[in-house]
């Protein structure tokens, strides 16, 4: 009986709710950009390639631009990243996001652009949005936030003029159903996770045509896949596989730009081929494996490079060694930067914003000092043993 509660209580949450207008297909131009924003569904479609395919195959003549904004975290309102100070998706979004972040909205330190200069920057004609899953984690009470938070997003996209010329025409997807592989591995079977998205689902569906925008309802979808498969269309009962994005590029395919056939299927695998070495420069662009560093999120003003520390000399057996001991040996072996300036002018210029080290000159024999690795630098030569560490 209490499996049961989820959907009564949601039903009551959209109760007087009709099932809006189905919109029609997006028609799609030639040299069209095509962008990708919202949470782990879309983000995890560049590492398959099927979507994208799918596009090019039936559209070969467009030259098609895609790119994906996608991060696994991402919601309407809220869009966490630790290289940018602006967690924000959009102007006013503060009073949504706070649900997902406790009250608290701290902003990173870097240079990594937000989500809407991205868009500035790619110029998208169509912008397909994945939503309703992260969101789903506040339970039926987030319904309400969740509503006003897309309703919102959707008026503010479009409202703008990416491209320069009109609004981009936006598809609004919903979440995936989970898939039931508890018999084969320690994951949730769906039973409580479902009714919650389906009701996630049904106030993306109402929203998006209060906003006169084109929903793909994929949690349908994916139960009539699950109940048709016998092979697993998951990796873990939540994440879609391989055969499962290959599915899902069917259906966005289909029911966001019509049922174009493909003009190419021979091509299929050397396309893919092609999509996949594209995002996989555009991941190291966009979404780089050590972006915080590359960022400068963690430090706004590099510092300058220091030398290795010598590694000290272990005591004699049967002697203790304080750590007052070990802390002087620390500092009697570590680099020191050389501050010092050369006396002629080009020799300034020639070494200007670089950091130098005065190692060890000498190491002697049971002295127990020992050099810093010595990577000699170009330039003009200076006095004792001066190298970039």
């Amino acid at each position: 009986m209490s499996r049961r509660v989820p959907i009564v209580v949601a039903l009551s949450l959209l109760a007087g709710w009709t099932a809006p207008p189905a919109v029609d297909p997006i028609k799609i131009d030639k040299g069209a950009h095509i962008a990708l924003l919202g949470n782990g569904l879309g983000s995890r479609m560049v590492h398959f390639g099927h979507f994208e395919t799918e596009l090019h195959l039936r559209y070969p003549a467009h030259q098609l631009v895609v790119r994906s904004l996608c991060d696994e975290a991402n919601t309407p309102s809220f869009r966490p990243h630790s290289a940018r100070g602006n967690q924000l998706g959009f102007p006013g979004a503060e009073k949504f996001a706070s649900v997902y972040c406790d009250g608290k909205l701290a902003g990173g330190k870097g240079h990594f652009e937000t989500d809407e200069q991205w868009l500035g920057r790619i110029k998208p004609d169509v912008l397909i949005a994945f939503f309703g899953f992260n969101e789903s984690f506040q339970g039926l009470a987030g319904l309400k936030n969740f509503r006003a938070e897309l309703d919102a997003f959707l008026k503010h996209t479009l409202a703008q003029n990416y491209n320069g010329t009109a609004p981009a025409k936006v598809a609004l997807v919903s979440p995936t159903a989970i898939q039931d592989l508890s018999a084969a591995m320690d994951v949730p079977d769906g039973r409580l996770q479902n009714p919650i998205l389906a009701a996630y689902t049904s106030v993306m569906e109402a929203v998006a045509g209060e906003n006169n925008v084109l929903f793909v309802d994929a949690f349908r979808a994916s139960q009539a896949w699950y109940r048709e498969s016998k092979a697993p269309l998951t990796a873990d009962g939540a994440l879609l596989n391989d055969a499962g994005y290959r599915k899902l590029a069917v259906l966005l395919a289909d029911r966001i730009f019509g049922q174009t056939p493909v003009q190419a299927e021979a091509r299929r695998a050397a396309v893919r081929e092609a999509v996949l070495e594209k995002d996989w420069w555009w991941l190291n662009d966009f979404k780089i494996p050590n972006g915080v560093h590359a960022s400068i999120s963690r430090r706004s003003t590099p510092r300058p490079p220091r030398c290795p520390r010598s590694r000290p000399t272990s005591s004699p057996r049967g002697t203790a060694s304080s750590s007052s001991t070990r802390r002087r040996r620390w500092r009697r072996s570590s680099c020191r930067p050389d501050t010092r300036s050369s006396s002629s002018p080009a020799r300034r210029s020639s070494r200007t914003s670089r950091s130098r080290c005065r190692c060890p000159s000498t190491t002697r024999a049971g002295s127990g000092s020992r050099r810093c690795p010595r990577i000699p630098i170009t330039g003009p030569a200076t006095r004792g043993p001066t190298t970039s560490c």
